[in-house]
């Protein structure tokens, strides 16, 4: 095991992974927590596989049928792109 005593890291994130078995309430517990976030005015990026084809691509669908916007790859490295141009 190394230790790094010395070494102060500046938080920028977090990433949140929601597990459980089928209908357990995953989804639900995602857009509850994606509420949570706008709400409070915080960015957030939500990551899903471009192979899942269940549900039109800029959303997130629960089996109870709540849904949120996702954003594209695409809006993600607009986005990234803007944030890096503006600490330069």
């Amino acid at each position: 095991m190394i230790e790094n005593k010395n070494i102060k890291t500046k938080s920028t994130g977090r990433l949140e992974v929601i597990c459980g078995s089928m209908f357990s309430g995953k989804t639900e517990e995602l857009i509850r927590r994606l509420k949570r976030v706008e709400f409070s005015n915080q960015n957030y990026i939500i990551f899903r596989p471009k192979t899942d084809s269940r549900n039109p691509n800029d959303k997130i669908i629960s089996v109870s049928i709540l849904s949120h916007t996702e954003s594209t790859s695409a809006e993600i490295k607009a986005y990234l792109k803007m944030q890096r141009d503006k600490k330069n």
